[in-house]
C-alpha cells in the first residue's frame, strides 16, 4: 500500500515457462509470500531513498545420480533484517513464513537462505521438483 518498488531483476537461466510439481495456487502463494516479506522488510529496514529493490532468480539444477531435475528459485533482497535457515525451517508464522515452510515440504522441495552478491543482501532459496512436459 504506497510502496514505491522498482521492476523486478528477474534472471531466468533456463526458457520460460517451465514446470514445477507443486499445484499452481499453491506456488503462487509460496512466491507470494516471500516476494512480500521481501519488499516489507526492505520497506522497513533498508532505509534507502527510492523504490525499493528486490531481485528472483531461476534455474534448474540436476541430480547427477537419479538424473532428476529440479527448480531453484532465489527471491533476493538488500534488506539488512537479519534471516536465517532455522527461522525458514522454524516456520516463523508471525513472518509469514509458516505457510510457505508447510507447502515447499508439503511438495517435496525445500528452502534455505544464502547470502548474495551484492547489491543484494540474501537470497530465499526454494527448490521443487521439476516436471518435463511429458510427465505433465
Amino acid at each position: 500500500d504506497g510502496l514505491r518498488t522498482a521492476e523486478l531483476d528477474l534472471d531466468a537461466r533456463l526458457e520460460l515457462p517451465c514446470r514445477v510439481a507443486i499445484p499452481r495456487h499453491a506456488f503462487e502463494d509460496v512466491l507470494t509470500n516471500l516476494l512480500r516479506n521481501a519488499l516489507q522488510s526492505s520497506e522497513r529496514h533498508g532505509g534507502a531513498e527510492g523504490p525499493v529493490h528486490i531481485g528472483l532468480t531461476v534455474d534448474e539444477v540436476v541430480d547427477f545420480i537419479t538424473g532428476l531435475g529440479s527448480l531453484v528459485f532465489e527471491i533476493r533482497d538488500a534488506s539488512p533484517q537479519r534471516l536465517t535457515p532455522e527461522m525458514l525451517r522454524g516456520r516463523y508464522i508471525e513472518e509469514g513464513l509458516g505457510l510457505t515452510a508447510d507447502l515447499v515440504s508439503r511438495y517435496e522441495g525445500s528452502l534455505d537462505v544464502v547470502e548474495a552478491a551484492p547489491p543484494w543482501s540474501k537470497a530465499v532459496v526454494v527448490t521443487l521438483p521439476r516436471v518435463d512436459e511429458e510427465d505433465a
